[in-house]
């Protein structure tokens, strides 16, 4: 694989795959129930009180920071596979 000079020291142990990710994403939403098609800017994300131990429901809304993180990542590999360009954190 051809890595340009100028990410070089970016890239190295950091390139991976879209499709890998978006399994990943996909088999960790399955776990805690997360519905794939919800949007990043639905209101759901700022509706609830902060979780707590008693907290019931789907796992998700327990875990609502790291719920989102999954859905950011897994729409993030959406755009990556349909466009053919990697995921770039900053």
């Amino acid at each position: 694989m051809w890595v340009s000079p100028e990410v070089e020291d970016l890239a190295v142990g950091a390139v991976g795959s879209s499709v890998a990710l978006m399994e990943e994403c996909r088999r960790i939403a399955d776990v805690i129930h997360l519905p794939l098609d919800l949007t990043l800017a639905a209101p759901v994300w700022q509706e609830w009180p902060e979780r707590s131990a008693d907290s019931r429901g789907d796992l998700w809304m327990r875990y609502r920071e790291e719920a989102y993180v999954c859905l950011c990542l897994y729409k993030a590999c959406q755009v990556s596979i349909d466009m053919g360009c990697a995921i770039a954190f900053g």
